[in-house]
């Protein structure tokens, strides 16, 4: 996720234009020097569940209320029934991943304790897992990464040639909950929907959701390394700019199988295990992997859908430089690697410029940050981590603003209309990831360990403050 580990760990090729150097001024050493406020709306996190290895997200099927699921890093999903964590996995791919390949050199097999960004990434429940006579009842899907065993549906770029060995794989599964127990995910119900290479560890996106649609969207990231160039990166444009590579995009599938879907519903995919719908953008398009929604991101950890207003909203990790957020479009372009943010990228040093001649066909992002405090240029943010437009209840003043966090483990709301964003908490650990219940209220998962290592994970709820009078912002 972060980019000081990817520029620290793996080594990259690196190309720039004549055209692009002489367009650049700068570098911008701090791109935004205001500060971030203190947001004047009062909050606190209530321990819900604690001694976890890496919680990331947390869902709800919705079928019943009180039941959530964890999603950890390690592998697990874990069923959270009230507050109580059951003692037996909703699901459990721990072996699976325990197989990858060394996240760099000199790392382990498995998950690299210490910082990795692989693992069990995304959780996702089909819209119609409650309702017995759907083909969507009781299926659910998952995002992952898997050690390297067969060709994949989308193999990693041939650059600088095609015998350049990609680090791990990537899938999006599809599972089905046990008839004799509903806390249980079936095992042998596993279905793979799609595979594609990873030519580095960094970078996976990791987040597959349903939209107003009904369709499944899942985002990765441009491959790995730094700046979107090295093996496995097209040396021109990067991956994030090619539309003949599933990498650095956001996909649209309809993930069921396609005997019990009809052609109305899109064309078989290739692999035959989905259907790709009809109004994606690059059908057409000759060469164009057809199952893009829209494109150009760097490495789009988290996105949600706000359902009260159909949008599509995206946090994309940034480089050395800026955080952003982005309501993503059908068909849009969203910069990576020309732009970081709103500001000019130079793909050979990861420096930001202004930009002088903004580019009408890249869509800029609503809201950005950068790494660093005004005074001494402190490094104080890392790496964005998206969450939802909050619709809960419980604490009015923050409705209809975008919770999202930095990993350094500070929480922001965004005002999506204006960019504004401020500072909510420091919540004194690393912040993997934000949740959302069936009751649209909000938890803040983490750690104190940056890595997957440990068993420091924490699940929080978000809560209006308890210390001062909020009553104007909380609906108890």
């Amino acid at each position: 996720m972060t980019s000081r580990i990817a520029a620290a760990s793996v080594g990259f090729i690196v190309f720039a234009t004549a055209a692009s150097v002489r367009a650049q001024q700068g570098p911008l050493m701090d791109p935004i020097p205001a500060p971030i406020p203190q947001s004047r709306i009062s909050v606190s996190l209530k321990p819900i569940a604690t001694g976890l290895h890496s919680p990331i997200f947390l869902t709800t099927s919705k079928e019943r209320r009180d039941r959530k699921f964890v999603v950890d890093q390690s592998g697990l999903i874990l069923v959270l029934n009230g507050n109580v964590i059951e003692p037996m996995p909703f699901l459990d791919v721990t072996s699976v991943i325990a197989q990858i390949s060394p996240a760099f050199p000199g790392a382990p097999h498995g998950l690299n304790p210490g910082y990795d960004e692989r693992g069990l990434l995304g959780l996702a429940f089909h819209p119609d897992f409650h309702d017995r006579g759907s083909p969507g009842f009781h299926k659910l899907y998952t995002l992952y990464n898997v050690p390297i065993t067969k060709t994949a549906d989308f193999p990693e770029p041939p650059f600088p040639n095609a015998s350049v060995v990609p680090n791990c794989q990537e899938i999006i599964a599809e599972w089905q909950a046990s008839d004799d127990n509903p806390d249980m995910v079936n095992p042998a119900s596993f279905r793979e929907i799609l595979r594609f290479d990873r030519p580095q560890f960094n970078h996976n996106g990791g987040t597959v959701a349903f939209g107003t649609d009904r369709l499944l969207y899942a985002a990765f990231g441009d491959g790995g390394a730094a700046n979107d160039r090295g093996n496995g990166h097209n040396p021109v444009t990067g991956n994030a700019q090619d539309l003949t590579t599933i990498l650095g995009k956001m996909i649209r599938i309809n993930p069921l199988a396609p005997s019990l879907t009809s052609h109305r519903q899109g064309a078989i995919s290739a692999n035959g295990q989905y259907r790709i719908p009809g109004g994606n953008p690059f059908l057409s398009r000759a060469g164009a992997v057809k199952e893009i929604y829209a494109y150009g991101f760097r490495n789009p950890y988290r996105f949600s859908f706000d359902f009260a207003t159909g949008r599509l909203v995206l946090a994309d990790v940034g480089q050395n430089n800026i955080e952003e957020v982005d309501i993503v479009t059908r068909g849009g372009n969203f910069g990576w690697n020309i732009q970081e943010g709103t500001f000019l990228f130079d793909p050979t040093t990861g420096n930001v410029f202004t930009n002088p001649n903004p580019n009408p066909n890249l869509i800029n992002p609503v809201a950005e940050y950068d790494h660093f405090e005004a005074q001494a240029n402190a490094i104080t943010r890392i790496a964005i981590v998206g969450g939802f437009v909050y619709r809960g209840h419980k604490i009015r003043a923050l409705h209809g603003k975008y919770i999202c966090a930095d990993l350094k483990g500070l929480l922001f709301d965004v005002d999506l209309e204006t960019g504004r964003i401020e500072q909510l908490l420091n919540a004194g650990f690393f912040i993997k990831g934000i949740g959302q219940d069936a009751q649209d209220e909000l938890y803040v998962l983490g750690s104190a360990n940056e890595g997957p290592g440990g068993a420091v994970g924490v699940v929080t709820q978000l809560s209006a403050a308890l210390h001062r009078n909020e009553a104007e912002d909380t609906d108890d």
